[in-house]
């Protein structure tokens, strides 16, 4: 292997789209786990390759495993390939677990990272747990029954850069996408498969000279494949942590919004941020119970804040947060939201609701929000009947209120203030005011 290799582009960099049915290589990066968008990456340039006039397709993986796709598809996909596929995990510490695993298996070549990591192949979906059995038919249905040790080695365990290649794992390693082109030259593949299935060369670089000695090029063009925009912010809502911040910051605008009494950007951001929750939810699994622990605590948490003070409803707000979220989603517990995330989410939820909520409310039910204590001796209105709890209107304002002693009072009757609680008022029956 020559020492250097010169590249037309950096690794990493999108060239000018490549011209249909031109010669050259496609890397198609698989980042993150494999959810429809990915697998229809995956299926979709491999369908067109045949026509694009693709040579070869490289998939570039990084990914924990496969979410709400049927897996069969994609296998036989890069096993009945109309052209060559490799793959390559990188770079850095990239990983293959579970669907990305048997990827490997199907590749016609496989390069690995020094750091990175291939393995588990169970389970292949990290939403729905995948016994051995249904591994290996998996695997057999795709044609890799002859897998044989590499696929022994992988079902419960993890090989790692240079220990892949000797395990037969992958064939080389390449820390870069220009190693990986110079390892896959003049490799053998298959193409297609059953009785159409026929064996070619791969042929990826060329010598050139330079000054500085014979270098090793691409002698084609390479162009990089990845999800669109709108796919991509599809990809992103089905990260289970994103679709968990989404929640908790759509739930928290919504409280908000209820309590100004008006619909404004935090309405509509609340709105969008819920929506963009559940399309997430809709292809992860999701416990119901504990989403209606998250509710439990969102409400929890608006009781004490209209009460303006901590008491029990605090405590299930803050209990119901952190159950709700530890349990949120079931499959792999590679799902899970990380421990330092629900910390951050119970924390922000607190400050928010028991801190600026509680400025909210204030501006809301308080105009007046010095020298309340002048209030005392007031003579108000009550809106809503006082049992003890209601609504009253002093000095133009609406204000909450508790009935003195517990002596209720019927909606409209005139009350006197007698203390100020906070943002609550105590009244008791009293007599109009003067010239009303």
């Amino acid at each position: 292997m020559l020492a250097a290799a010169s590249w037309p582009a950096g690794a990493g960099a999108t060239p000018a789209p490549v011209a249909a049915e031109r010669d050259h290589i496609e890397v198609v990066q698989v980042q993150g786990m494999i959810d429809p968008v990915a697998a229809d990456l995956i299926t979709g340039s491999l369908r067109r390759a045949a026509s694009n006039g693709a040579t070869l397709v490289i998939l570039q993986v990084d990914s924990p495993g496969a979410l709400d796709v049927t897996t069969l598809p994609v296998l036989e996909a890069v096993v009945g390939a109309p052209v060559p596929v490799a793959v390559w995990v990188g770079q850095g510490k990239a990983q293959a677990r579970g669907l990305a695993a048997a990827l490997v298996l199907a590749a016609d070549a496989v390069a690995v990272s020094p750091a990175a990591r291939v393995g588990p192949l169970a389970p292949l979906r990290l939403d729905k747990p995948t016994p051995d059995g249904e591994v290996q038919v998996a695997l057999s249905l795709a044609g890799l029954g002859g897998a044989g040790a590499p696929a022994s080695r992988l079902l419960h365990g993890r090989v790692r850069g240079q220990a892949a290649v000797d395990a037969g794992v992958a064939d080389f390693l390449a820390a870069t996408l220009g190693d990986v082109l110079v390892g896959l030259e003049g490799r053998p593949a298959t193409v297609g498969s059953g009785g159409s299935a026929r064996e070619v060369r791969l042929s990826t670089v060329r010598v050139v000279q330079t000054k500085e000695g014979p270098r090793q090029t691409a002698n084609q063009p390479v162009s990089f494949l990845k999800p669109g925009l709108f796919a991509s912010v599809q990809h992103s809502l089905t990260s289970p942590a994103v679709a968990y911040l989404l929640l908790l910051v759509g739930l928290a605008l919504a409280v908000f919004e209820f309590f100004t009494i008006g619909i404004g950007l935090a309405a509509l951001t609340g709105a969008g941020a819920l929506a963009g929750a559940f399309f997430g939810f809709s292809h992860l699994p999701v416990s119901p119970w504990a989403v209606g622990l998250i509710l439990l605590s969102t409400f929890g948490f608006a009781v004490d804040v209209q009460a303006g003070n901590l008491g029990f409803w605090t405590a299930v707000g803050v209990l119901g947060l952190l159950a709700g979220s530890v349990g949120l989603y079931g499959g792999s517990s590679l799902l899970d939201v990380p421990l330092w995330l629900v910390a951050l989410g119970l924390v922000g939820q607190a400050v928010f609701m028991l801190g600026g909520m509680t400025v909210a409310v204030r501006n809301r039910f308080s105009v007046p929000t010095v020298g309340r204590d002048s209030m005392i001796g007031e003579v108000g209105e009550a809106r809503t009947d006082l049992d003890p709890d209601g609504v009253v209107t002093v000095r133009g304002a609406p204000w909450r209120a508790r009935a003195h002693r517990g002596r209720p009072v019927a909606a409209g009757l005139p009350v006197r203030v007698v203390a100020v609680d906070r943002l609550v008022l105590e009244v008791e029956p009293g007599e109009p005011a003067r010239g009303v």
